[in-house]
């Protein structure tokens, strides 16, 4: 089946059956009975050389009461090779007013090759990132706290992902990491990360990580430990020279760039060996950042040759005017 340039091919199958109407703030679903089912499917661009092939998609989706609660999803599985790469999901949604999942994710995907293949140029991106995933569990066991009751276990280890953007003009560049998945929580592990000439390290963890993505008003809370041998402030400048001061927000701080998508408790550390300015060496001390909710306090100590500084701020995210760009924090 050629498309301008698209060709897709492979046996496909769908029965679709479905009356009434999507409403979610009311929980109510159209009544529907869905099958799809695609095999030895591929996609091929003009903007990449070879294939996604050997697509296998099977999909139902059923409500038979036209709600929320009743609302079932099931992938069994959706899978495909690329540049001999395999990956395979399956997954079983099921009660969209509790939900109660299984996802498992198996597979390496290259996602420089991947993003080539459908020429998306807002940003670049390149990297392979490898996951081994089982997430089972209920949606009120993790808001409540029963976390003996979930499980969720795996990873996904990342190498050499590197994402450039218009916005910055370097690159960021992830060498290596870790998130492991146990239970409610989590974590990451020994990402080795840099931007320009500065490179840092990340370890920590975030808890009740399903618990938030199921409901926005549920807290994220976490912990991260960031360290530095060196950090070269100008490149992290990005907008230097270019941007207007924000304006104080309520709580007197400076303005970050959008509203907060929850509540989050995080606490982190960050000590830096060395950092410098237009060739300037600048000691720094251990900064801490503590965030509830959308206000945040953090503290550092910074000093050079020429002068010295102890800061200490609290901010909040707010929205910005409907219809206004997005100020951004200097």
């Amino acid at each position: 089946m050629p498309l301008d340039s698209l060709d897709l091919a492979g046996d496909l199958s769908v029965h679709i059956k479905t009356k009434g109407n999507f409403l979610p703030s009311k929980q109510k679903f159209p009544v529907t009975e869905a099958d799809l089912r695609l095999d030895n499917g591929s996609i091929q661009t003009k903007y990449y050389p070879h294939p996604l092939e050997k697509i296998q998609v099977a999909a139902r989706i059923t409500s038979r009461n036209g709600s929320m609660k009743d609302l079932g999803i099931a992938l069994t599985p959706v899978s495909f090779m690329f540049e001999g790469q395999p990956f395979t999901m399956k997954a079983d949604l099921q009660n969209f007013s509790n939900l109660r999942y299984s996802i498992v994710s198996r597979g390496t995907l290259d996602l420089g090759r991947i993003v080539k293949v459908f020429a998306l140029t807002d940003y670049t991106i390149s990297g392979l990132v490898d996951t081994r995933l089982s997430l089972r569990g209920l949606q009120s066991d993790a808001t409540q706290g029963h976390y003996d009751r979930l499980f969720n276990e795996g990873s996904l280890k990342v190498k050499d992902l590197q994402v450039s953007s218009e916005l910055f003009p370097l690159p960021f560049m992830i060498h290596t990491g870790l998130f492991r998945f146990n239970q409610d929580k989590m974590w990451f592990d020994a990402f080795d990360a840099s931007y320009g000439r500065s490179r840092f390290a990340l370890n920590g963890w975030l808890s009740d990580v399903i618990g938030y993505m199921s409901d926005k008003k549920q807290p994220l809370k976490g912990s991260f430990d960031l360290t530095s041998d060196y950090i070269l402030a100008d490149q992290l400048m990005a907008f230097a020279g270019t941007s207007t001061p924000a304006k104080p927000a309520a709580t007197g701080g400076a303005v970050t760039s959008g509203p907060t998508a929850g509540p989050t408790t995080t606490s982190t550390k960050t000590p830096a060996q060395k950092a410098s300015s237009s060739s300037l060496p600048i000691s720094t001390s251990p900064s801490t950042q503590e965030s509830k909710g959308s206000n945040t306090t953090a503290s550092t100590s910074i000093a050079s040759r020429a002068a010295s500084a102890s800061i200490r701020a609290s901010f909040a995210s707010t929205p910005p005017a409907l219809g206004s760009p997005a100020r951004r924090s200097r």
